[in-house]
């Protein structure tokens, strides 16, 4: 949307951005606190500082904490509390999970901390920037526009990073399939691709769907997720999309049976190339929220192998840092298509 356009319709919005905690001002002042654990632990200090009465701290590391953190907060009353503070290096994914206390909503920032626009900077063209900064402006009000960002291409057909003639997909979290329709578009019928679909019920239909649409010799279905690391996930949670409450499975920590709503097997990407030896020209991710933990289990194949990326996830995703971090030649768009509260990267040299 072009800036001057944008800006009008920000200043029609009802309500204000979401501010940041004043500290000075929160003297007996009833506070809940949920974040990350280091900032959770400077934001509980300062506030202790000022003789706040902060009434619990919650630990909220990723998205798979989401459903954990909903549950805890069921039983507070927004009547309870003054401010519920967000100290996070991920207050999109709070904002949205704690819409029900938006008017109590406060952003904390630690004077070392890294800004939620710090993603901007390693964007390489002025409509990914300005599409990035205007959706940030959007989720901190919680509004949307119709018709934002339709100029930088949609997930499949982005004007710089789509499937060729010739590619080779890792496909991560297709659902249905349909991904596969438009991969067989751009490249013109010519591609080949493995696709990791976690959830069993969903991978019935999709290798169903790949027969009826002539795809079942172009592309190896596995009934398996990816993950940072090869190994069991169990869900507290499963939805029709696959995500939920990730639980951890350690030696010193008993998950009962009834806690378990479902269990997957996962691949770090770099193993599974090493045990298949399927190279990857092009990885795409597509569940919300699973992004940086694929990317931790493909670190080796990126580096060594440079394939082009497309990730669904946050605009203040820690994926693409990583990954900058690693490559720093890989140049990086994003688009909004029309995903609202997150959005696309796209990667290529």
């Amino acid at each position: 949307m072009e800036s001057q356009q944008f800006i009008a319709k920000l200043q029609q919005l009802p309500i204000s951005p979401i501010p940041y905690v004043n500290l000075e001002q929160c003297n007996k002042l009833n506070i809940v606190i949920v974040g990350t654990p280091e900032l959770v632990v400077a934001c509980t200090s300062e506030l202790e500082q000022q003789q706040a009465n902060v009434l619990m701290t919650l630990v909220h590391n990723n998205s798979s904490d989401t459903l954990a953190l909903e549950a805890t907060l069921a039983g507070i009353s927004i009547h309870d509390l003054d401010i519920l503070v967000l100290a996070s290096s991920h207050n999109l994914l709070l904002i949205e999970a704690l819409a029900r206390f938006r008017a109590k909503l406060a952003l904390y920032q630690a004077k070392d901390a890294r800004s939620d626009h710090a993603n901007i900077a390693l964007l390489a063209d002025d409509i990914s920037k300005r599409v990035m900064q205007q959706q940030f402006d959007m989720l901190q009000q919680n509004f949307y526009f119709d018709g934002f960002s339709v100029e930088a291409g949609e997930q499949y057909t982005h004007p710089v990073v789509h499937a060729m003639p010739g590619e080779k997909i890792l496909c991560i979290g297709p659902y249905l399939g349909n991904p596969f329709k438009f991969f067989a578009k751009t490249s013109a019928g010519d591609f080949t691709a493995h696709t990791l679909e976690a959830n069993p019920y969903t991978y019935a239909e999709l290798c169903s769907n790949l027969v009826s649409w002539g795809l079942h010799k172009q592309v190896r279905p596995v009934c398996a997720g990816a993950w940072s690391s090869t190994g069991m996930v169990a869900f507290a949670s499963e939805g029709h999309t696959g995500g939920g409450n990730v639980l951890e499975l350690t030696a010193d920590k008993t998950v009962k049976p009834g806690d378990i709503d479902m269990a997957i097997f996962t691949y770090a990407v770099d193993d599974y190339v090493a045990e298949t030896g399927f190279i990857p020209t092009l990885i795409e991710s597509g569940r919300i929220g699973i992004a940086t933990e694929v990317i931790k289990g493909a670190r080796q194949t990126i580096i060594e192998y440079k394939p082009k990326l497309i990730l669904l996830d946050y605009p203040d995703s820690d994926s693409v840092r990583l990954i900058n971090a690693w490559v720093p030649e890989y140049k990086i768009y994003y688009s909004e298509c029309g995903r609202q509260r997150y959005g696309v990267f796209f990667l290529t040299l």
